[in-house]
Formats: structure tokens, sequence, C-alpha cells
């Protein structure tokens, strides 16, 4: 009696299944680009939606959230899946958390319905605003391909699940990071691909929510003049981090003091190989 019970309940799952399922049941969606590195204000972003395993197309419907701060919608451009597709501007609206959803997509009023693979469709965004401390995200979280009104398959995505990237690129990249650790302190460095001393780091313990900033100890102390002076001896062949001071005031034409010597030859160091060094110091032991 038992195995009966569960042989139906099994059965009566599998007809509302059945029910449940589409004429499109198990399309696939693809977006291409998947990212897109260092956007500018003013770039136009175009996603296109590739839809395969379609078998009777007659209707779409694509929803998007995205930070309006950095991007805002420009458009959805039918593509060549369903044929005719007749697809009105979408309408952004606020969906709070600093976030906009718009909904994009049309019906056929006529035609041949999509099968098979094809473009659904090109959503189109305009960058407004640039990347600040993280990379940004524009979400696809619903993709709809109807056969009729009352047949509808349906891909749904947890928000920041499925989408195009917005990467943040660095030009001036940094490598070789080093941390050296000691008892309440620790000494931070790394290299660049430029050269230059402006720098600043900051840092906080693990939990804690106050911030400590540093700046360069070179930035502080070295002149824009003592970057020229450098920069002088490096055309003319000389470092100053090993030259005398002899050597470098005869090509500099000054009388130099220990003091700038011993300056001009951390800059040099600093300039040429292109690294940076922050200390910190007074740190809880053991944190």
């Amino acid at each position: 009696m038992r195995s009966a019970f569960w042989l139906a309940a099994l059965l009566c799952a599998f007809v509302t299944q059945l029910a449940l399922a589409g004429t499109n049941a198990g399309f696939s969606v693809t977006l291409d680009p998947s990212e897109v590195r260092a956007p500018a204000i003013g770039d136009q972003i175009d996603i296109a939606i590739q839809i395969g395993g379609a078998v009777e197309a007659k209707h779409a419907l694509v929803t998007a959230r995205y930070d309006s701060s950095l991007v805002v919608f420009g458009g959805f451009t039918s593509g060549d899946l369903i044929d005719g597709l007749v697809a009105p501007p979408g309408i952004p609206e606020q969906v709070g958390g600093g976030l906009t959803e718009v909904q994009s997509g049309g019906t056929q009023l006529g035609g041949t319905p999509g099968a098979g693979v094809g473009l659904l469709g090109m959503l189109s965004f305009y960058v407004v605003g640039a990347l600040s401390g993280s990379d940004g995200l524009i979400s696809i979280t619903e993709i709809q391909v109807n056969a009729s009104a009352t047949d509808a398959d349906t891909r749904t995505f947890a928000e920041g699940e499925f989408g195009v990237g917005l990467v943040q690129v660095f030009a001036n990249q940094l490598f070789n990071f080093e941390i050296r650790r000691d008892h309440d302190g620790a000494t931070i460095s790394w290299q660049s691909r430029w050269p230059g001393i402006d720098d600043s780091l900051r840092y906080r313990a693990v939990g804690d929510s106050t911030w400590t900033q540093l700046v360069g100890t070179l930035q502080q102390t070295v002149t824009t003049l003592d970057i020229a002076a450098v920069e002088t001896l490096q055309a003319a062949g000389l470092e100053a981090e090993s030259a005398t001071i002899a050597q470098m005031d005869s090509v500099l034409g000054s009388s130099l003091s220990i003091e700038q010597a011993l300056l001009y030859g951390q800059l040099d160091a600093a300039l040429r190989n292109r690294t940076h060094v922050f200390a910190l110091t007074g740190l809880t032991a053991n944190t």
C-alpha cells in the first residue's frame, strides 16, 4: 500500500513538472562580452544576448539590474532569432539599494517563430560614472522566452550571478608585493610599472573600523628640484645611489651636503627600481 502511494506521488510530481515546462524548456543563454575592462565615461556597452535550444519563440523578456551612477540604459535592439520582433523601449525603475532595473524585449506580430540558436537582441548602456574602489556589474536577473501568452519558459539568476562585469584596470600595474612581519610592526614593499614617489597606504587591524593612513617618506621630504637633479644624474649615466658627492657635483654644478647626497641616493633607487616601501610601527603585538 505504501509503495503504491509513493508511486502515485511520483507520477503526480512528474505530470506537474511536464505541465509547468513550456515549449522552450531548457533553452540556454550566453552573453557577449562577459566583461568590459577599463570602461570610460562616454563609452557605449553593447551586450549581445544569444539564445540556444529555442523551439518556438514568439516573445521575449530580459530583465537587467545595474548601478545607475555608473551606467544608464541606452535601449534594446532585436536580433535575428525572432523575425519581426517589435521591441518597445524599456523604462528603467529604481528598485532600492542604489540599483535600477529595466525590462526589455518584445513580441512577434507576424512571421515564423524563432527556433534553434540565434541573437535574441542587444542591450545597450552608456558609461556615466567612473569605477571607484571596486568593480561593477550589469546583472541579468531574468530571461523569458514564450511560445504564446500562456506558454513561457524563464531562466532566473540571483543578483550578481550572471551578467557583464565592469572591471577596473590600473595602467600603473603594481607587483612583487612583500610583507615583512615584526613583533609590533611590519614593512610593506612593492614595485610599480612606472616610477614615482607619490605614495599613500591605508591599513587597519582585522575587525577594526578605524583606518590609519600613511604618506610616503620621500613624498614628504623630496622637492621637485630634487627630482629634477636626480633625473639629470640619471640622464648622464650616473647612479646617485652609488656615486660620490664629487661625481654628482661635477654633473649638477653644485656643492651637495652629505644629507642631500644620501637623499639623492634614496630617490635614485626608488625611481630607478620603481620600489615603494612603508614601515608600519606601533602595531598591537601578535595581531
